[in-house]
């Protein structure tokens, strides 16, 4: 896969990732596309062997901001938006929204 294609995957997956701060969406994107690209190798791979980033890579998923749920949160909530449009779609409309939102099954 090219670079800009896999740069505009992440964007779209991580763009609105609640990391709190710009920098680290901007960087999570950067290496989500960095990992699209060569899924096996190792992050100093990944990132080209640029030390600056894969530093700073690691440093980003050491801090408490960068968790499995915050970088997550973005794209769980677009594949909810898209089962509930596609839910709708097809005419179901019995379907309780807690049940979308990830709550407890009736």
């Amino acid at each position: 896969m090219e670079q800009a294609h896999a740069l505009d995957w992440a964007t779209e997956q991580f763009g609105g990732a609640p990391l709190g701060d710009h920098r680290r969406v901007k960087r999570l994107i950067r290496y989500a596309a960095a990992i699209l690209i060569k899924p096996s190798a190792s992050i100093p791979a990944q990132c080209e062997a640029k030390k600056d980033f894969s530093t700073a890579v690691n440093r980003m998923f050491r801090g408490d901001k960068v968790t499995f749920q915050s970088v997550s949160a973005d794209p769980r909530r677009q594949t909810i938006e898209r089962v509930f449009v596609s839910v709708v779609d097809r005419g179901v409309s019995q379907v309780p929204q807690e049940r979308l939102r990830g709550g407890e099954s009736a």
